[in-house]
């Protein structure tokens, strides 16, 4: 729901406080949530799917949004190399993370997701923080970005340069 939106604003504001707003809102709807189940508020079934859905909307972008800072910031011809990296870490993450969540949710019960979700999100935000202060965004909001409109580069599977024809 918000990948576009939240795409196209870190477009013309630095990225890395776009994923970091993003994940500062998981992590309140994930506190949210669990607050939610512990109280037994009224209405329990209209909070769950509500803050689900921003729970949702706040992470699904920031994978996008970090892939694009990340070639913004390598440029193209460290392209291939930053794919493959990234598709590394993604199938990483997708094995070890269904793992560590039950191993929180046997801790704790099925809460434990919650804490899984809200503890990995406050990890990620206080790098992300820590990287806006030690390296603070530049004057200009566009300075990392290439003065060209994006193209895909030319690249063979052998990893050559392709020669014309």
């Amino acid at each position: 729901m918000l990948q576009w939106p939240l795409g196209l604003l870190a477009d013309r504001v630095e990225s890395r406080i776009i994923m970091l707003s993003a994940t500062l809102s998981v992590v309140l709807c994930s506190l949210a949530l669990g607050a939610v189940l512990w109280f037994a508020v009224p209405h329990t079934r209209f909070w769950l799917f509500g803050l689900f859905a921003l729970i949702g909307a706040g992470a699904m972008p920031i994978y996008t949004v970090a892939v694009a800072h990340a070639y913004f910031r390598l440029g193209r011809e460290r392209a291939l190399g930053l794919s493959a990296q990234l598709l590394f870490l993604w199938a990483t993450g997708s094995a070890i993370g269904p793992l560590v969540s039950t191993a929180f949710m046997q801790a704790v019960g099925p809460n434990g997701l919650l804490a899984y979700l809200g503890l990995l999100s406050a990890a990620a935000a206080a790098y992300l923080a820590f990287r806006l202060r030690r390296n603070p965004p530049s004057a200009n909001p566009f300075a990392e970005r290439p003065a060209t409109a994006p193209t895909i580069p030319d690249v063979s599977p052998s990893g050559r340069a392709p020669t014309g024809k």
